[in-house]
């Protein structure tokens, strides 16, 4: 849709990606940055033993991360019997060719390292573009978006034509700021959830095996051994089904009004409760489970993703 000139608000234009400040300009991506590819993945164990030299693939990538946080390590014959060339540190890389583009991956090599051909790697080859503004550029652009089902590939060409927008360097500047820390925050924030998980599980791991006390006093708990490890020895093992029922309470009954239906795929994975569920009609329930408030449900087949 077309934005009349007159709608547009003060000192800005309309461009090919809409509405943006005047002083800013629409480049193409290739007028600011070299765009090239790596080279062959490496064949056979004796590319990699005792190998130095990092080598990036697809996987490596995070979908969330700024940066490449993994890679391979392959020798210097490796390096020289595929030609492989080496790219410097604060090389922005995402995959460009199969089903991993669908992903839009995006990723900023930490190190000087080796990447796979699957791989397009994006340097800026002018002054006048921040590279961590011209890395979150390419992180809001959908580059996969029309490609048709298969192998989908983003020729070289095509992503030198990829439109962004080029404020002031300043602003480039001062904008990859702002992305930047919040990213850092959203990571220490990651750090310490993890943290916790890990924590939790050790916690776990002490109830269940000494009991609720305290842990310097973990080696006063007399203890058994069972078919599920240590135990205290005043503790019994059971079967579940002794003291749960599995599966429906009693005999189902015909349904006449809507109900709420929880599929599996809203199972949550870091709650200890549903958050969500489904309206369904009588009709699109088929089969399934009567359940009560505060009966424990988990998933006894893997989803299909």
């Amino acid at each position: 849709m077309t934005v009349p000139e007159n709608t547009l608000a003060e000192n800005y234009k309309m461009t090919e990606l809409g509405s943006l400040p005047e002083e800013w300009q629409v480049v193409r991506l290739g007028e600011v940055a070299e765009i090239t590819s790596g080279g062959s993945a490496p064949q056979g164990e004796r590319y990699f033993l005792n190998g130095k030299n990092p080598f990036v693939r697809v996987q490596h990538l995070d979908i969330d991360g700024d940066y490449v946080r993994r890679w391979d390590l392959i020798t210097d014959e490796a390096v020289e019997h595929y030609r492989l060339k080496k790219f410097p540190a604060g090389t922005i890389v995402f995959p460009k060719s199969g089903a991993a583009i669908r992903l839009e991956k995006r990723a900023i090599l930490p190190v000087d390292a080796y990447i796979v051909s699957h791989l397009c790697a994006v340097l800026p080859k002018t002054s006048e573009v921040d590279r961590w503004f011209l890395f979150y550029s390419l992180r809001v652009k959908r580059l996969a978006e029309g490609k048709a089902e298969g192998y989908p590939v983003l020729n070289l060409s095509e992503i030198r034509d990829v439109l962004i927008p080029l404020p002031p360097l300043p602003e480039q500047r001062a904008i990859a700021h702002v992305l930047r820390t919040v990213q850092r925050s959203k990571e220490a924030t990651e750090r310490v959830i993890a943290a916790l998980k890990e924590l939790k599980k050790s916690l776990m791991r002490h109830l269940f095996t000494y009991g609720p006390v305290p842990i310097d006093q973990a080696d006063q708990v007399p203890l058994q051994d069972t078919e599920i490890g240590s135990i205290p020895a005043h503790w019994r093992v059971v079967r579940l089904g002794e003291v749960f029922e599995i599966g429906h309470r009693g005999k189902r009954q015909p349904l006449d009004s809507d109900v709420p239906f929880i599929p599996m795929a809203l199972i949550p994975e870091d709650s200890l409760h549903i958050q969500s569920w489904e309206i369904r009609k009588p009709s699109q329930v088929r089969s399934g489970v009567l359940i009560r408030e505060g009966d424990l449900l988990f998933a006894k087949i893997t989803p299909c993703l």
